[in-house]
């Protein structure tokens, strides 16, 4: 019994490992190689390309002013590789910060969060389009959380930042937008500066009074990092029965483990007030020996 207890327990675990085991890899590797990116756009106008987010299902993409200034023919690239052309909906030349809209619905987007909690040395992503090579994850660090740089206070990042990252995302390690990158040091070599989150939230608060994101007036509501909308990263419900049939399947199967083993081992049990010894070969002589005298009697 204990050998075919010991192979059963094996087994499940091989099996539990092998499930389990594929799937968590396959949910680490998700966020890193897609979802992280599919909310990040390439936005191109007729003269320049440069990088943007979605920040709600409406299809409403965040980029730099500057990319989009004097633009013409303005499109964005998506993930995929599927373009969709763009309007512009408000800018801010004093932050250079630009909202757009595309003719896209239930767009992945990317939650902010709170350059506040951001410290120098701190890793972050920069997310998007340097020099042309689109949908690109650049590691960087943060150098200063405040720094003053032609009157306005940025944050200081310490990485590859090159030209077509303008307008892009700079995350975290939760995958929440903290700045978007606006322009980079050009007598120092890996010196860039980004619009801290705060600001951009300011801007979407007031721009989302003066236009509509549809047709029939409807404002459009930005994602934010208390929204109640799910964020990109979370487990989508395509995988979720999956999961749940995989776990019950494997509580069934330990707890029918669990009871044959409780059971067989009930049936070789010994009461305890039962004590077995062993009967000699001469208590049955002596027994036979008693009914002959009986007998002779």
């Amino acid at each position: 019994m204990k050998l075919w207890y010991v192979t059963s327990i094996t087994a499940l675990s091989i099996i539990s490992s092998l499930v389990w085991g594929k799937s968590s890899s396959n949910q680490a590797q998700e966020p890193a190689q897609k979802e992280i990116l599919r909310p990040v756009v390439q936005v191109e106008t007729g003269n320049s390309v440069g990088s943007g987010f979605f920040i709600n299902m409406d299809g409403t993409v965040v980029t730099a002013e500057h990319v989009v200034t004097n633009s013409s023919n303005l499109r964005v690239k998506l993930f995929n590789g599927q373009y969709s052309k763009a309007t512009i909906l408000a800018v801010n030349k004093e932050r250079d910060l630009a909202i757009l809209k595309t003719e896209l619905l239930n767009t992945p987007f990317i939650s902010l969060g709170d350059e506040k909690q951001i410290k120098a040395g701190d890793k972050v992503s920069l997310l998007g389009s340097p020099v042309g090579l689109n949908h690109s994850v650049i590691q960087a660090s943060v150098a200063a959380p405040k720094r003053e740089v032609e009157k306005q206070s940025l944050i200081q990042l310490d990485g590859n930042v090159n030209q077509g990252l303008s307008g892009g995302p700079v995350t975290n390690s939760k995958n929440e937008v903290i700045g978007i990158v606006t322009m980079k040091a050009e007598k120092a070599q890996g010196i860039g500066f980004a619009i801290p989150v705060s600001e951009l939230s300011k801007f979407l608060l007031t721009s989302n009074q003066s236009f509509s994101s549809s047709k029939d007036g409807n404002k459009t509501q930005f994602q934010t990092r208390n929204s109640n909308l799910l964020p990109s990263s979370t487990l989508t419900s395509s995988r979720l029965p999956v999961v749940i049939l995989g776990s019950s399947f494997l509580l069934l199967l330990s707890a029918f483990f669990v009871w044959r083993a409780v059971k067989v081992q009930r049936m070789k049990r010994v009461p305890s007030n039962v004590t077995k010894l062993p009967i000699k070969k001469e208590t049955y002589e002596d027994i036979e020996i008693e009914l002959k005298k009986e007998v002779k009697r």
